[in-house]
């Protein structure tokens, strides 16, 4: 029993050691592509305190994310901190926020015009409903994606663009803009490798055949 119960964990410990598929942790769930205008804040645009500037979506199938990105323009890096943050919209509950900077992981995006940069989060499953992203956009601060070509993944449909009020810094963007604006985005959790599921598999096989030999 002993030997079965070490060969079993020994089993577990490789599937949980596996390399995960290293393009899929990176997929976006919403990316540019070339076009589009940039935006940024100003005292007089969006005042001192900033403007949190989104966009709503709609969970069609249930995906799970791991990470918020923001969109980084310039070459020299975002030169601060981007709060990011997901609310459920029914109920403008927060679920998730990280705080982005330029020490945080660079991710390729198909627009040549910039890049993601990305915090990891705990694992959170999005079920079917709506929900808004949106990051602070601060006076001289990030730089936004305005009217830009984008693409999304099968399991969401984009609602629109949407800011909060005014002066009114990190809020729930419930402002509708007419014009799409994109400055964060998410990251969908890498799916394992199917070596690691069939190792996994394994180790179930062996503890229940393990069971009925001891009853």
């Amino acid at each position: 029993m002993n030997r079965i119960i070490g060969l079993l964990a020994s089993m577990l410990l490789v599937t949980s050691l596996a390399p995960q598929n290293a393009n899929a942790s990176l997929l976006l769930d919403l990316d540019l592509d070339t076009g589009g205008t940039t935006f940024s804040c100003t005292a007089i645009s969006c005042g001192a305190k900033g403007i949190t500037f989104g966009w709503s979506f709609k969970v069609i199938k249930q995906i799970t994310i791991d990470g918020l990105g923001v969109w980084d323009s310039s070459p020299d890096g975002l030169g601060g901190t981007a709060l990011t943050r997901l609310w459920r919209a029914a109920t403008e509950t927060q679920l998730a926020s990280v705080e982005i900077t330029d020490k945080s992981t660079a991710v390729a995006s198909a627009s040549k015009d910039g890049r993601w940069l990305f915090e990891n989060i705990t694992a959170l499953t999005l079920a079917p409903d709506d929900y808004m992203i949106g990051t602070l956009f601060l006076p001289s601060g990030l730089i936004a994606q305005i009217g830009a070509p984008y693409t999304t993944i099968a399991e969401i449909t984009f609602g629109g663009g949407f800011q909060s009020g005014f002066d009114s810094g990190l809020a729930f963007p419930a402002v509708s803009l007419d014009t799409p604006g994109f400055g964060p985005t998410m990251r969908q959790a890498a799916a394992p490798e199917p070596a690691s599921l069939a190792l996994l598999g394994l180790a179930l096989v062996g503890l229940a055949a393990a069971r009925r030999r001891n009853h």
